[in-house]
């Protein structure tokens, strides 16, 4: 009996430095997103962004940006390794998601609702209808190969779980 207690105290002990652990590497990200956010960029990098985040063409937003024909496509693919633009472009994209009332919510919603009208049978749709439906079903995890583990299960758990998908 003591046994057992000593065991779920150990697994609790676990389940909550996964959590700290979880919260930690969280906040560190966001630190660094904001450090690199904070880095100027020059006038040529924001440019850069600015065009990018429009088709998120890079050889394009290059070229528009003002590097040269011969420079732009080696130059985006440099810059779009750079912490500093890579987060000066996703800030850029959460604020336009924002202000086009553009959530997950709102394209769910119309990915069912183009679905529903593609498998109306007067004009059935079956490429479109297939299509909504892929898309929802990879929203859902339904089509996914990939093994989802929890860090707070206990790597007796993990293991198993990694035989049981070999098999």
């Amino acid at each position: 009996m003591v046994a057992d207690n000593d065991n779920s105290m150990d697994e609790l002990q676990q389940r909550v430095d996964a959590e700290k652990a979880a919260k930690q590497a969280e906040a560190d990200a966001k630190r660094k997103e904001a450090e690199a956010l904070n880095k100027l960029l020059t006038p040529k990098e924001y440019r850069f962004c600015q065009e990018y985040v429009k088709d998120l063409n890079g050889a394009r937003a290059a070229r528009d940006a003002g590097y040269s024909e011969n420079s732009a496509t080696p130059q985006a693919s440099r810059m779009l390794t750079k912490a500093n633009i890579k987060a000066r472009i996703a800030d850029m994209q959460r604020r336009i998601a924002k202000m086009a009332e553009i959530d997950a919510t709102y394209v769910l919603t119309n990915i069912k609702e183009v679905g529903e009208r593609c498998m109306v049978k007067e004009d059935f749709n079956p490429t479109g209808a297939i299509k909504s439906l892929e898309l929802l079903g990879k929203h859902l995890k339904l089509f996914t190969d990939k093994l989802e583990l929890d860090a707070s299960e206990s790597l007796s758990g993990i293991i198993a779980k990694l035989l049981k998908a070999k098999t």
